[in-house]
């Protein structure tokens, strides 16, 4: 029984060592692809995003779901989704001249194809911090 005590210890602390490594691995990772992301994009508030666009060569994009975009979107947002099949070609054929406002529910995606769109040499990007959370909490309008 003893025996059985001390492998089951050891297996419990190698599970645990395995999990640990495992979990220093992608957080290392993530913060590899955060530095190298670091200063492609602004990020601003609902207030400071809502006063970009009013500007001529501003692209609103909306990188949620359809199902997401049609429960309500920002006014003039063109939706493509970043989880889509074919997000990467349909922005590759976006001009990358223009001034790009982009948001998705939390930030979060939204921060992702900023990264994305930086890699291929846009260097124009804006993220709504909060995402459209962020948008309505600031009572500012929706479309439907």
């Amino acid at each position: 029984m003893r025996r059985f005590e001390i492998m089951l210890k050891i297996g419990i602390i190698t599970g645990c060592a395995l999990i640990l490594c495992a979990v220093g691995i992608y957080v290392l990772s993530r913060l590899q692809g955060l530095a190298a992301e670091a200063g492609t994009f602004r990020e601003l508030n609902a207030q400071e995003f809502a006063r970009l666009l009013e500007q001529a060569d501003a692209v609103i994009l909306d990188v949620r779901t359809p199902r997401e975009f049609q429960s309500g979107y920002i006014k003039g947002a063109v939706n493509v989704d970043i989880n889509g099949p074919d997000f990467d070609k349909k922005i590759a054929e976006l001009d990358r001249n223009k001034t790009y406002l982009i948001y998705c529910a939390s930030g979060a995606r939204s921060a992702r194809a900023c990264g994305k769109m930086a890699r291929i040499n846009f260097t124009k990007l804006v993220n709504l911090r909060g995402g459209i959370i962020a948008w309505r909490k600031a009572g500012l309008p929706l479309e439907k």
